[in-house]
């Protein structure tokens, strides 16, 4: 991986602010801070059997993406494929994306960075998962299918379309919730509640938690950074590359093929 240009390539995005992505949830149902996260992730976004490498929740890299809860900080997951999908190589047309979960597509709307010949790079998907309806699931920069739609239900494994690779190294995915605390930061929303990230991993199951495990991520803290280790280092260069931001994936086995996601048709 070329350092400097893995840097360039993540910070060079016009940005959106964070709060332009809560029409999607359900803010009449905050989740109590009192309740274990439901583990409503089942299927890998991505083929893992594709990936090289992952950053960890709350790193330096790209850009700032934090909640109402913490700031300064990448509340996201960037998932770095291998060479064939990425660079120079990279496409809009060949790294398959799936839906993580069963639920509904609340929203499809453009992505705002702009590629060299002008293009958006692909558009946001927004999944709210089935009963869970506080809860986004977003995905970034994807080129979905004819027939994807929103309103449409789809189940955990669908095909969605792919993952804009164009002028990129990485591809990322991001859940937010309605979280039933005082905000720290105060975005004119209810004083009683407020919009919290969360790390992929900490509403994954176990089936398919075990499919990184076999990757080398032991538990699932190894590809978090902790809030309070954060705030006591916080970030103050988004420009340079620090291995400490990622976890690098284990080889795949050989029958790796087996674990990417299940091809599932629409449930329309």
């Amino acid at each position: 991986m070329e350092r400097k240009k893995l840097v360039l390539f993540l910070v060079c995005f016009v940005l959106l602010p964070s709060w332009a992505f809560t029409e999607t949830l359900d803010w009449n149902n905050p989740w109590p801070p009192s309740s274990p996260f439901p583990q409503f992730v089942r299927k890998d976004y991505l083929p893992l059997s594709e990936m090289e490498s992952i950053t960890k929740f709350r790193s330096g890299v790209g850009h700032d993406y934090s909640d109402q809860y913490e700031s300064k900080r990448s509340m996201k997951h960037y998932y770095a494929p291998k060479p064939q999908y990425r660079e120079g190589n990279g496409t809009n047309h060949d790294l398959k994306v799936f839906s993580p979960i069963n639920g509904t597509i609340k929203d499809i709307k453009p992505e705002s960075r702009i590629l060299s010949n002008g293009q958006f790079q692909g558009y946001q998907i927004h999944l709210s998962p089935d009963n869970y309806q506080m809860f986004d699931v977003i995905l970034f920069h994807v080129n979905y299918l004819a027939g994807i739609s929103v309103d449409l239900h789809v189940t955990a494994g669908t095909w969605l379309g792919y993952a804009d690779m164009r002028e990129s190294y990485t591809s990322d995915i991001a859940v937010a919730c309605v979280y039933a605390a005082p905000p720290v930061n105060d975005w004119g929303g209810p004083p009683d509640r407020g919009l919290k990230y969360l790390s992929v991993f900490q509403v994954m199951d176990a089936a398919l938690f075990a499919q990184y495990q076999k990757r080398g991520i032991s538990d699932r803290t190894q590809p978090i950074i902790s809030k309070e280790f954060r705030d006591a280092h916080p970030v103050t260069d988004w420009m340079s590359y620090n291995p400490d931001d990622w976890v690098v994936l284990l080889p795949a086995a050989p029958d790796a093929a087996n674990l990417a996601p299940t091809l599932l048709l629409l449930d329309q």
